[in-house]
C-alpha cells in the first residue's frame, strides 16, 4: 500500500481517514480540495487540473483524498492507486453535522446555482462575466 485514493461523498470522513492513515503508514497526505479550490471557490480549469493530478499521481507514495464531483478527473488517481477506499455513508442528519460541513454545503450549493444560472444565460445569448483568471496554484513538492 503505497498509493491510496480515498473517495466518497462530502462529509463522509475522507480527510479524517486520510490524516489518520497517513499517521499510521507514514505516507504523505494530499488533500485535493486544498489544491483545487482557489480563493472565492473558483475551480481550476480542467486541463490544468488534469496536469496537476498527473504530476501528483506520478509520485511513488501518497494518500490522496477528495471527490470533486463533476469537476474531478478521478480516473487519473484511480489508475495510479494500488489501494482505493470508497466511503459510502448515508448523509448524517443535519443536526449531527458540524457547522463547517453545513457552511461548506451551502457554499457549494451557491456555486452550483451560479454555474447553472451562468450556463442558462450563455444558452440564451446572455453576457456571462468571467470569474477570474486562474494561475498555477502553489503546491508543496515535499
Amino acid at each position: 500500500m503505497q498509493r491510496v485514493a480515498i473517495i466518497g461523498r462530502g462529509a463522509s470522513g475522507k480527510s479524517t481517514l486520510a490524516v489518520r492513515l497517513g499517521e499510521i503508514t507514514g505516507l504523505p497526505v494530499i488533500e485535493l480540495d486544498k489544491i483545487f479550490w482557489q480563493p472565492g471557490l473558483v475551480a481550476i480549469p480542467r486541463d490544468h487540473w488534469t496536469a496537476i493530478q498527473e504530476r501528483l499521481a506520478a509520485k511513488e507514495r501518497w494518500i490522496m483524498d477528495g471527490d470533486l464531483g463533476p469537476y474531478d478527473v478521478v480516473e487519473i488517481r484511480l489508475r495510479a492507486a494500488d489501494t482505493i477506499l470508497f466511503l459510502d455513508f448515508s448523509l448524517l442528519p443535519l443536526r449531527l453535522a458540524s457547522n463547517s460541513t453545513i457552511a461548506r454545503a451551502w457554499r457549494l450549493l451557491a456555486m452550483a446555482l451560479d454555474v447553472s444560472l451562468a450556463s442558462a444565460s450563455d444558452s440564451h445569448g446572455g453576457d456571462r462575466k468571467t470569474r477570474g483568471q486562474c494561475g498555477p496554484p502553489c503546491i508543496s513538492e515535499s
